[in-house]
């Protein structure tokens, strides 16, 4: 049972000093929720035994499954310590709540860690002490950083240096300073990045201040004053570095339930050693010695030679390292019992007998750790005495925060103060922020949940009246039967209370709530107060501007405790809490202030996963289309990174962060927000084009005006425009796609330059490319300067000198990495950069026509053309168009101006797209590939298999450490994001789960090769031939994407699986038994697969039929003239022999069954026709009896042995004992009744007729390589011509598996309804056993090939 109430906790966090506001980051599988499920048994949660198993804070069944965290929850905890108020006084027990977030570590779940950063404080800092720092390790520290949240660090998995890499305890202090190195290393380059940061911003102030002076001739006194100013602060960055011996680093194994930090065993050996607490704490960590003899502590240039071991090695590692001796060592792992008593009589700890008896290494281990270190102590210690309480955090904190956010100049002063001096008395402003929205069932509401094992007075009274009714009910239908009393007492003694469950709550759908998950921040929030929502896109200092914030009333606030929650009347400023009413109001994030005027908007929280990955969704039933749009809204409502979109050809599409991610969303979606079946398409990835300079290229269409010019007329021949592109430098597209909002801010700049008003509040607002777009906002000018730099670097910059100035337009969306560049004279195209002294020239149309009057027209076109390039529609990126020349060519009459430029606007529009699309591919285009950066920690043994994965994913590894005293080596790759479906499950598959790869979105990288490539230089027609014999991945990606949009796919249809060659070995199989059955003598030309080849051979057998004519709608030599022939052919052969004796057929079947042998069976059918070969197997039957009686290549030849004698279509079956009857039977019953017809003359066929056994999917042992029977193309004479073998027949030459039709349809002849022939129940086929169908050109002629393949004469 838990050790506190509810009740307690809300009492708690009246205290507010008394609070401390963590949360647990780490990468993934680093032990986040091992360490809280360890803290959660301190409160009577969980069972101590249980803490690390249960992870209780994995509420969803897919993270108990996957065994990873997927949300981030919280809970709120209970500590008590002793503290002393004075150094002399007494301690005295302090009460302490802990509100902890335990948020996930894989990346595609990053968005929960940000919204759990922005709630907290503090921040426990998990890393493992063998992986070390990983790709998330560096975000959660980036993160907590940039939310300056004060870090805690934890090493945790000590025990794997223990028992799996076997480290000395040396060794072990060794790996672990080099770990705590590479922790601080990733500090200091955040801190190195500000501070450089710092520096510049200061060294342009400086700049500034003096060009004004110089520009004001000031005096030297002011001179000085301004220097003192601007003089650049110096800060020591000490204290951001993490040390055990400044108590913030703790060392630990969550799984045993252990964890220590230096000041624990500064206080256990203080009295030991003699030392003062303080200093031994300075001390254990480091390159200090303690001398055996004088007891004191030497640093390492006072050794003189000696082999001393550090402090922490002596002190610390080696108890723990004994302890596992002691427990789990030996041998067989049993422990050494006798050094386990002496442990434990050192560190003064007794063992419980039970425990001692129950011989569970693993049991003695934790009890000994949980009785000397326990975990819960050193880490809830280390969070109350390292880190700090809401009011302290918030003193340092929010000024920061405030000073960044929207409208922060009209943030009311009464609010502002209120934050950062916490107020929190319910007269005081009212703040708070929402960080996301948690779906919660309804009946996991507390309001709904009923307690355990009781039913309130209503509940009871209401039971009782439907059993009463039921009783009577009972009663008055058995008093018919005149039996009234035994039935009264039957009917009362069937009701169960205890078992009792309502029928409606049965068939009740849970719907599911959106609660709020916030922190407040000022004030005290009660239930029923009224509060205004402010949207993330609100200003301050524009509050009238659209969307504007809402009023909402508190329905409930509730404690968040894991996977429940308690219902609270009010909270004050510093908690973490959880708030109703919020449900339409807010779509994932939003602030909640109780005063309008001067309110604050904290919403901008960074989300470090942005939506890579898209796919369309349809609901299986089309009428539940409702459903799933109103699911899609609570899920993306609900999920931090989720979003929907539904495009204009009404597909509604999911965009989410990865792959893992994807999973997790239609699973809600299915099972909690749509309750529908729901499909999802094939992953939607994002592309870019763009153009480069090869080394071979084609010649330039135009090769006067040079490569990517276009001189080109509208359609009415009245305006001509001349443009040029070219591509941009790599560094200029990559300075644009980081500085998307900086290219905004400029853009709205320009607009209330020429208009006086907001683009965002005259609905003029652009979008930003999240997927590219970071860094700080640069104002206009300096964007200006920057880029002119980025221009004029490198190879080629004479081409782009000056033509800053002359940027017409970015895009697409106005913000992307393309530049629109005014070239012509008059310069009339409006400028992004333009000042107060050369503002745009009015675009109004005046009396007479002009270019500038088509400016508008061309730059809609340019955004329309980057929005879907030529490729696949997809964006381009990395091009430049110079507008050289417009020419007007108008005509002299009455029109007015504005009309020839309304009749003008749609031609300029599509000659302009025209004409940079054949600029555009007047280059050497390319498709850019988004790249996922991938991290793979994998050991020796498994590091091949590794490589093969990412290799055959056209993965490209970057670089390749090895972990020093490991075994592991980190790889850092790229990997294409369209090939990374089923990337991480391929991987575990492939290394058994030795390798876990994490994927970071890394941007987009172009594939250097041409989608339209074809060979034309000589050498390459030589090495390649005319079709480029090799795959165009570029190509590849292009038709995918174009083929998803419904776009022409352009190029050759060259047959690249064969399956018109497998129609026509089909056809030659067909029609090599009918020659067997009509007795004409095998061709020469048998091999042959060639449509004349066969046209001839058809010939043959009309003419040996005679009387068949092709019909009028096919020519004699087209593919279904051939099959139209080949039905006629067969009809007409089946009436030519005799029917055969089917009852006695069936009758030798029944007496035959199970009387023979393999052996038996091959003399029988040998002694049918002498003049042909005997059949033979390479095999010995002796070898293995029952291979031989189950020989699939000798069943295979009897049957098409005898088709071949008889001309019977013999139906026979993969299943060995039917068909080894039926060839018993069959072969009798030719016999019996002498119906053969004459055999052929020549005993043994020639030798150029006789082949080696094809290579196929058989059994190496039952193959039949000295086979002497005439072989069609693929397989014996006989019945169809090929092996039985459904597999063999489906994959080699795509010929269904023998057996009937099952459609009565399908076995009528043309032109007819009625079936030939009904097919037995006990002969049909299973479904599994049936093939593919034909691929023949129509699916009419593919039924006819069927008949002809499987039609048995009668």
């Amino acid at each position: 049972m838990p050790v506190v109430t509810p009740e307690k906790l809300a009492g708690l966090q009246r205290q507010s000093q008394d609070i401390r506001n963590i949360c647990i980051l780490a990468h993934v599988d680093h032990g986040k929720t091992s360490l809280t499920d360890a803290l959660l048994a301190t409160n009577g949660i969980i069972s101590p035994k249980l803490a690390g198993k249960i992870r209780y804070l994995d509420s969803r069944p897919d993270e108990q499954s996957r065994g990873i965290t997927m949300e981030s929850s919280a809970i709120s905890l209970y500590f008590s310590m002793l503290r002393k108020s004075a150094p002399d006084a007494t301690p005295e027990a302090k009460e302490y709540l802990i509100n902890l977030i335990d948020s996930p570590g894989h990346i595609d779940f990053s968005s929960e860690v940000s919204t759990a950063s922005r709630l907290c404080d503090g921040a426990v800092i998990l890393v493992d002490a063998v992986e070390g720092v990983c790709s998330q390790t560096v975000t959660v520290l980036r993160q907590a950083w940039t939310e300056k949240l004060k870090p805690l660090l934890v090493i945790n998995k000590m025990d794997r240096l223990v028992t799996e890499l076997k480290m000395t305890p040396n060794e072990a202090f060794i790996h672990l300073s080099k770990l705590l190195e590479q922790v601080n290393a990733v500090l200091g380059s955040f801190f190195q990045g500000e501070r450089m940061e710092e520096d510049l911003n200061w060294r342009e102030k400086m700049e500034e201040r003096v060009n004004a002076a110089a520009a004001a001739k000031a005096s030297s006194t002011d001179d000085n004053t301004d220097s003192v100013d601007l003089e650049f602060e110096e800060r020591d960055d000490e204290d951001i570095y993490f040390a055990p011996e400044k108590n913030n680093v703790i060392f630990s194994t969550a799984t045993d339930g252990w964890a220590f930090t230096c000041r624990q065993f500064a206080s256990l050996y203080e009295k030991k050693l003699g030392i003062k607490r303080g200093l031994l704490e300075k001390v254990l960590w480091g390159s200090y010695y303690l001398d055996p003899k004088t007891k004191k502590i030497l640093g390492a240039k006072h050794l003189k030679g000696r082999n001393l071991k550090p402090m922490f090695v002596q002190l610390v590692l080696e108890p723990v390292w004994t302890v596992y001796q002691a427990t789990t060592g030996g041998d067989n792992g049993k422990g050494d019992p006798a050094l386990l008593e002496k442990v434990t009589k050192s560190l003064n700890i007794s063992i419980a007998p039970h425990v001692l008896r129950a011989r569970d290494p693993r049991l003695l281990l934790t009890t000994v750790f949980a009785s000397w270190l326990p975990l819960s102590t050193a880490l809830l210690v280390s969070v109350i005495e390292s880190l700090p309480s809401p009011p302290v955090a918030q003193k340092e904190r929010l000024p920061s925060v405030l000073d960044s956010s929207p409208g922060a100049a009209s943030i009311d002063p009464q609010i502002r103060d209120a934050m950062t001096t916490f107020k929190h008395e319910k007269s005081d402003p009212v703040v708070a922020y929402v960080s996301k929205m948690v779906s919660v069932p309804e009946s996991e509401l507390p309001e709904n949940k009923r307690k355990t094992g009781q039913m309130t007075g209503e509940e009871a009274r209401d039971l009782a009246r439907r059993k009463r009714a039921e009783a009577a009910r009972a009663q008055a239908a058995l008093e018919e039967n005149g039996n009234g009393v035994v039935s009264l007492t039957q009917a009362l003694g069937e009701v169960n209370i205890d078992d009792h469950v309502p029928d409606a709550e049965e068939k009740e759908v849970d719907p599911e709530h959106l609660i709020g998950f916030a922190r407040i921040y000022s004030g005290t929030v009660s239930v029923g107060d009224k509060l205004y929502v402010v949207p993330p896109k609100w200003s301050p200092a524009e509050p009238n501007v659209e969307p504007k914030p809402q009023e909402i009333e508190v329905k409930a606030l509730y404690m968040l405790m894991g996977r429940s929650l308690e219902a609270l009347t009010s909270v004050p400023a510093g908690v973490v809490f959880g708030i109703a009413g919020l449900e339409g109001k807010i779509l994932k994030s939003g602030t909640l202030c109780s005063k309008l005027e001067g309110a604050v908007n904290l919403a901008g929280v960074s989300m470090a996963g942005q939506p890579i990955v898209r796919v369309a969704l349809e609901p299986v039933n089309p009428a539940d289309l409702d459903k799933m749009i109103e699911g899609l809204h609570l899920l993306v409502q609900s999920d931090p990174c989720a979003e929907y979109e539904q495009f204009a050809s009404g597909e509604h599409v999911l965009l989410t962060a990865g792959e893992l991610h994807l999973e997790r969303c239609l699973t809600d979606l299915k099972e909690r927000f749509a309750r529908c079946d729901i499909q999802a398409g094939a992953p939607i990835v994002p592309y870019r084009e763009t153009i480069v300079r090869a080394e071979e290229m084609r010649p330039p269409v135009n090769k006067d005006l040079g490569r990517g010019v276009v001189v080109t007329d509208t359609s009415s021949k009245q305006v001509t425009l001349s443009i040029r592109v070219r591509p941009l430098p790599e560094n200029v597209t990559e300075f644009l796609n980081k500085n998307g909002d900086s290219i905004k801010k400029a853009y709205n700049e320009r607009w209330q330059l020429n208009t006086g008003d907001d683009a965002e509040a005259n609905g003029e607002a652009i979008d930003v490319d999240t997927t590219v777009s970071s860094g700080a906002l640069l104002s206009a000018e300096d964007l200006k300067k920057q880029l002119q730099k980025e221009l004029e670097t490198g190879k080629g910059r004479d081409v782009w000198r000056n033509v800053v100035d002359r940027i017409a337009g970015f895009g697409p969306r106005r913000t992307g990495p393309n530049l629109l560049i005014d070239a012509t004279k008059d310069s009339f195209l409006p400028r992004v950069f333009a000042t107060d002294a050369a503002k745009d020239q009015a675009t109004t149309v005046g009396d007479a026509l002009k270019p500038s009057d088509l400016a508008d027209k061309i730059t809609y076109a340019y955004q329309l053309f980057l929005a879907q390039g030529p490729l696949c529609g997809e964006p381009i990126q990395g091009v430049a168009v110079f507008v050289e020349e417009v020419t007007l060519n108008l005509a002299e009459d009455d029109t007015s101006a504005r009309d020839k430029v309304g009749r003008l606007t749609g031609e300029v529009i599509k000659a302009f797209q025209s004409a940079v699309r054949v600029g555009f591919l007047d280059w050497s285009p390319r498709l850019m590939l988004a790249m996922y950066s991938v991290e793979i920690q994998a050991s020796t043994e498994v590091l091949g298999r590794v490589y093969d994965v990412l290799t055959r994913r056209r993965g490209r590894v970057v670089a390749e450490t090895m972990k020093e005293g490991t075994p592991f080596f980190t790889i850092q790759a790229l990997l294409p994001v369209a090939e990374s479906f089923g990337f991480a499950d391929e991987m575990r598959k492939r290394t058994s789960g030795a390798a876990q790869p994490q994927l970071i979105f890394a941007g987009f990288e172009i594939l250097d090769e041409d989608p339209f490539w074809v060979p034309f230089t000589e050498d390459d027609l030589e090495d390649l031939g005319e079709l480029a014999d090799k795959e165009n991945v570029a190509k590849r990606y292009m038709d995918a994407v174009r083929r998803k949009k419904g776009l022409l796919v352009e190029g050759r249809n060259v047959a690249t699986d064969a399956e018109k060659q497998k129609t026509l070995k089909s056809c030659a199989s067909l029609v090599a038994w009918l020659e067997g059955s009509l007795r004409l003598d095998f061709p020469e030309t048998v091999h042959d697969l060639s449509l004349p080849n066969l046209e001839r051979r058809v010939l043959a057998l009309e003419r040996k039929v005679g009387g068949i004519t092709t019909p009028p709608p096919f020519e004699a030599s087209s593919w279904n003239g051939m099959v139209w022939r080949l039905w006629r052919v067969r009809s007409r052969s089946a009436r030519r022999f005799v029917a055969g004796h089917p009852d006695p057929v069936k009758e030798n079947a029944g007496m035959l069954a199970n009387e023979y042998t393999m052996a038996g069976l091959r003399s029988v059918v040998d002694s049918i026709n002498v003049s042909l070969p005997e059949l033979q197997c390479s095999r010995e039957p002796e070898e293995d009896a029952e291979t031989d009686e189950n020989c699939q290549e000798c069943i295979s030849a009897m049957v098409q042995k005898l088709a071949y004698i008889s001309g019977k279509d013999l139906q026979f079956f993969p299943h060995k004992a039917l068909t080894k009857s039926l060839i018993y039977a069959h072969a009798a019953n030719l016999i019996a009744s002498q119906a053969l017809p004459n055999a052929p003359a020549a005993s043994t066929p020639s030798n150029r007729y006789v082949n080696q056994c094809q290579p196929c999917r058989c059994p190496p042992q039952t193959r039949l390589p000295n086979s002497r029977y005439p072989q069609g193309p693929y397989g014996y004479y006989g019945p169809q011509g090929y092996d039985y073998s459904a597999a063999r027949n489906a994959n080699d030459f795509g010929a269904p598996a023998m057996g009937y039709q099952t459609n009565a349809a399908d076995n009528a002849a043309p032109g007819s309804t009625a079936p030939i022939f009904a097919a037995p129940a006990s002969e049909v086929y299973e479904e599994s056993d049936a093939a593919p169908a034909l691929p023949i050109k129509t699916q009419k002629n593919t039924s006819w090939l069927k008949r002809l393949l499987f039609w048995r004469s009668s």
